[in-house]
């Protein structure tokens, strides 16, 4: 596969690789993979947030957590995956978002009228 511009990886190089592996179980070409891969990082909206640990926090102390979000509800691309292969480091699934995910999800949404 020839590539004019290669793909940002904004989960970095080890999670792109367990999404490669996780393609490549799907029985796909290897420009199918690649095709996956660019939709996803294409879709991928990746933003700075600044929060509290708690919401006890009354210091001006923060945490900086960089959030992803990817939104496929036509399973183009991560929502076609069932599994995550581990590479021993990452362990990669799906769970239910708990409360603190919901939070900083709202600042990982595309904006309005770009879907």
């Amino acid at each position: 596969v020839f590539v004019t511009n290669p793909i940002q990886k904004p989960f970095g190089d080890e999670i792109d690789h367990i999404l490669r592996e996780a393609f490549g179980t799907m029985k796909l070409s290897s420009s199918d993979i690649e095709d996956k891969l660019q939709k996803l990082y294409n879709a991928t909206i990746s933003t700075k947030v600044k929060h509290r640990a708690t919401p006890y926090d009354t210091d001006d102390a923060y945490v900086m957590t960089e959030v992803a979000g990817v939104i496929d509800e036509s399973k183009e691309h991560i929502g076609s995956i069932n599994t995550f292969p581990s590479n021993g480091k990452f362990q990669i699934g799906w769970k239910e978002a708990d409360k603190s995910a919901l939070r900083l999800k709202r600042f990982a949404k595309p904006p309005k009228g770009t879907t």
